[in-house]
């Protein structure tokens, strides 16, 4: 090889060197400062989180606001802090000094329902009676026809099926249990100790031996008013004291 080829390999050699050694090297993202505050109250905020969501690396403001972080132009940066909305931050431009004001977000409570003993006893009987539709329905079932030409689902075919195969025995005791636990929820929520109290001067240990001992009727309950109750209630120890 002749000195002069030599030394032109030498040169595209180093050439191909300088040319390729920047792709080599890990790219270094511009470092920029900036000041996290409340955007109302215009005063610092401390342990937000920063998060450059292009290489994830992350960074934290001081007590003063102050924050301090690398990005390249384009990469996009999260502020996140507890209590607020978080704030996305796109870096477009070479400015080493950047400003963010967060706002606070609306604390969420929730939803209370405040719903009266009965209220909440007529919506779950009506959820029970939802729920269960199919099995009080096979419970009350009776024989129709279906005048399209033939026997409906309610037929005597499909009674007589359920009475064979002693499901409708079934569905009719559950339909009794079911209707019994209503009652008594009923009569709980209106024939309570505190009107026991109220009427006879028992403690509560006594009222509720008196409830015990005197349960009221159904259908009475279901349709008494509040003097009603109140005289029943009065009615029944005065003739218990008379007994005794």
């Amino acid at each position: 090889m002749l000195p002069s080829e030599f030394w032109l390999n030498m040169m595209f050699r180093i050439c191909c060197l300088l040319f390729l050694l920047p792709l080599a090297l890990p790219v270094q993202g511009q470092q920029f400062h900036g000041k996290v505050y409340d955007e109302d109250r215009n005063i610092p905020l401390a342990s937000v989180l920063v998060t450059n969501l292009h290489s994830n690396a992350m960074w934290v403001s001081d007590k003063d606001g102050n924050i301090a972080f690398t990005a390249l132009p384009g990469e996009l940066l999260r502020f996140h802090l507890p209590g607020y909305h978080d704030y996305d931050l796109r870096i477009f431009s070479d400015k080493d000094l950047i400003k963010v004001g967060m706002v606070r977000a609306p604390i969420e409570l929730a939803e209370v329902e405040v719903l009266s003993p009965m209220a909440r006893y007529r919506r779950d009987s009506t959820f029970n009676r939802q729920f269960f539709h199919k099995e009080l329905g096979y419970a009350g079932r009776q024989t129709k026809m279906n005048y399209s030409g033939g026997i409906g689902i309610d037929g005597p075919f499909s009674a007589l099926a359920l009475w064979a195969s002693g499901k409708k025995k079934y569905y009719k005791n559950f339909q009794k249990e079911l209707v019994a636990l209503e009652d008594m929820r009923y009569a709980s929520i209106r024939y309570t100790p505190e009107l026991v109290k109220a009427q006879t001067g028992l403690d509560d240990s006594g009222a509720n031996a008196f409830i015990r001992a005197h349960p009221i009727p159904n259908d009475f309950v279901r349709y008494a008013s509040e003097l009603e109750l109140k005289m029943w209630v009065r009615n029944e120890y005065r003739a218990a004291g008379k007994k005794e």
